[in-house]
């Protein structure tokens, strides 16, 4: 049987991988695997479902011989997991407007709350002031 090659191009993911290995051992429940890889069967899954990606240690090497490939190939797919695609000027533009919308949505709550407090401070004066300017110039 060939090892499953983990590409750089990142057309095959860990994810994938352990899809692949699972269903070639007859589609063994996640706890088998996770037994396997000294991990939870809840963070298995994680793996399985390309949620959560391993850190590197005891695990990786685990899991890599669980897959049958090679530890380089899994913490290079654990890498290529963890790149993020470079920002450019389009993101940035983006990111800036929905920043800008919640910030002016802010503002019209700050103020709002701003001048419903000054209505009640205002209301509570007319209603309590007569009462207590009376009472200072006595």
């Amino acid at each position: 049987m060939a090892k499953p090659k983990i590409s750089t191009g990142g057309r095959r993911t860990l994810a994938a991988l352990i899809e692949a290995r699972k269903a070639a051992l007859g589609g063994q429940p996640d706890r088998v695997g996770a037994a396997a890889c000294g991990a939870s069967q809840a963070t298995f899954t994680r793996w399985r479902l390309g949620t959560l990606l391993p850190s590197t240690g005891e695990r990786v090497d685990a899991l890599a011989v669980w897959l049958g490939v090679p530890v380089v190939d899994v913490v290079m797919a654990i890498d290529e997991g963890r790149r993020r695609r470079p920002t450019t000027p389009r993101d940035t533009r983006l990111v800036v407007a929905e920043l800008e919308a919640k910030v002016a949505a802010l503002e019209a709550n700050v103020a709002a709350m701003v001048e419903a407090e000054v209505a009640r401070v205002l209301a509570a004066r007319a209603t309590n002031g007569d009462a207590h300017e009376g009472a200072r110039h006595r």
